[in-house]
């Protein structure tokens, strides 16, 4: 096999492989760093508050779980916060993900928003509006099921807040669930060279090809 041959085999492997792993849509959310923009935990006083990590666990409680039984599985916080700011949480993705769906487990009588940051304008925008549902205790959205994504986007992002907007005096976020892929990775520069060098060097294989059989062609008119 020639090293063009093998060239090409591995670019197209490269390409083969890339796709697929853009393929399956998964929680991209799962196990990532959060970090908590602004405002202050809920302390009951008896206990520590929960991990910010415990939104982004996989683990949902079961549904309606009173606020206060679900103090250690979730992240909750007291309305209005200081300064009227709203509590807001950070998603790091690790990565460029497309984001088509959302599941959000959270204290059913209260608005929150999941955002994502837009690099094109370096602007938050709305990704999930998450707003009070009927029952009680924490409830998920779009529908309780705590399978079902709600169809969002598609967006490009890496970031993603979950934020606070209004409730009553206590609020309380137990599950965030990204569906995502990751963005379509371009092919890098070295590849594009690689393979306009397999194209090079396959024109120029068949013309000494060509070459070589228009002398033997020749060679034989003598004879």
């Amino acid at each position: 096999m020639t090293h063009g041959k093998v060239a090409l085999i591995g670019l197209i492997s490269y390409i083969a492989v890339t796709g697929a792993a853009q393929a399956t849509a998964v929680d991209v959310a799962l196990d990532k760093p959060i970090t908590l923009i602004q405002g202050t935990q809920f302390n009951n006083g008896t206990a520590t508050p929960a991990p910010l990590s415990v939104i982004d666990d996989g683990v949902f409680v079961p549904e309606g779980t009173c606020f206060a039984c679900a103090y250690g599985q979730s992240v909750q916080w007291a309305n209005p916060q200081p300064n009227n700011v709203l509590f807001t949480m950070q998603i790091d993705l690790q990565g460029s993900f497309t984001i088509t769906g959302a599941i959000i487990q959270a204290d059913n009588n209260d608005d929150y928003q999941l955002q994502y940051y837009d690099a094109t304008t370096g602007l938050w925008q709305l990704l999930y509006d998450a707003g009070p549902v009927c029952c009680s205790g924490l409830t998920t959205r779009p529908n309780g099921n705590q399978t079902t994504y709600a169809s969002v986007g598609p967006v490009v992002t890496s970031l993603v807040r979950v934020v606070g907007i209004s409730g009553d005096a206590g609020l309380a976020v137990s599950e965030v669930e990204l569906l995502g892929t990751p963005t379509a990775v371009p092919l890098p520069a070295s590849a594009w060279l690689m393979l306009s060098g397999v194209g090079g060097f396959g024109l120029f294989a068949a013309g000494r090809r060509r070459s070589r059989a228009g002398s033997r062609r020749l060679t034989a008119a003598h004879l």
